[in-house]
Order: structure tokens, then C-alpha cells, then sequence
């Protein structure tokens, strides 16, 4: 009876290996490998209307992609949830990820004390992203 078993059982576990692996290759394709990559979020706020502006947006320094837009939302909802509506600020808060291997938090607080200010800008065929 145990000689039956043994190659279900043997079976069972290769197909139950060769899933978990391709669930992780499937992971780190879909992922482009941004899972293991060294960053930091960065945010701003922004007065005006930030229309057409989406999370996943590029985030460009000089014209290099350095990271992505993470989050969009109002100022009062995130940070004055206490305060009465017509108290809060009306800010736009755009949270950014930058990616460590571009540039790193040293350098981007040195260019903030440079007057470094991030900007919503088009890039081609009308599609807005965040230039800093």
C-alpha cells in the first residue's frame, strides 16, 4: 500500500514546488523587481488642481526618471481629520517614491535647500507627470 502512495505523494509535492516558483517569477516580472530596490518617499503640496495627474505617474528630475507618484489626496483629509471642514487647509498632497539607485535623500535635501520644487508638467501626448 505504500508503494501506491509514494509517487502520488512525490508528484504532489513537484507540483506544489513548481507553483510556489512560478508565483514568485510571476511576482517579480510583474514587479519589475521594484520589491528589492532601495527608496524613499518625498512629498509636496500643491495649491492649484492637479487634474490628470494619477498615482503611478513618472517622477523626472531633469528629464530622468527618478521614482513615481505613490499617492494623490487633499491635505485636510490625510493630515486634519479633527478639524472642522471649512478649518482645513485646501492642499493638494502628492506623495512620491524615488528610487535609491537615482539619487539618494542627502542629495534631494540638498537641492530642497536650493530651491528644488516639485512642478506637475505634460509629457508627450498630453499625459501629465511630476517634474521636480
Amino acid at each position: 500500500m505504500s508503494n501506491n502512495s509514494n509517487p502520488n505523494s512525490f508528484r504532489l509535492g513537484v507540483f506544489i514546488l513548481a507553483g510556489i516558483g512560478v508565483l514568485l517569477a510571476i511576482i517579480l516580472i510583474f514587479g519589475s523587481g521594484q520589491i528589492f530596490k532601495k527608496s524613499f518617499y518625498v512629498e509636496t503640496y500643491m495649491k492649484q488642481s492637479v487634474n490628470g495627474l494619477d498615482a503611478g505617474a513618472a517622477v523626472r528630475f531633469r528629464g530622468v526618471k527618478i521614482g513615481q507618484v505613490t499617492l494623490i489626496g487633499l491635505s485636510g483629509d490625510i493630515y486634519e481629520k479633527d478639524l472642522p471642514f471649512h478649518d482645513r487647509r485646501e492642499y493638494v498632497v502628492v506623495r512620491m517614491q524615488i528610487f535609491g539607485d537615482k539619487v539618494n535623500e542627502n542629495q534631494i535635501s540638498e537641492f530642497v535647500k536650493n530651491n528644488l520644487r516639485a512642478r506637475e508638467v505634460y509629457g508627450y501626448y498630453g499625459r501629465k507627470l511630476c517634474g521636480v
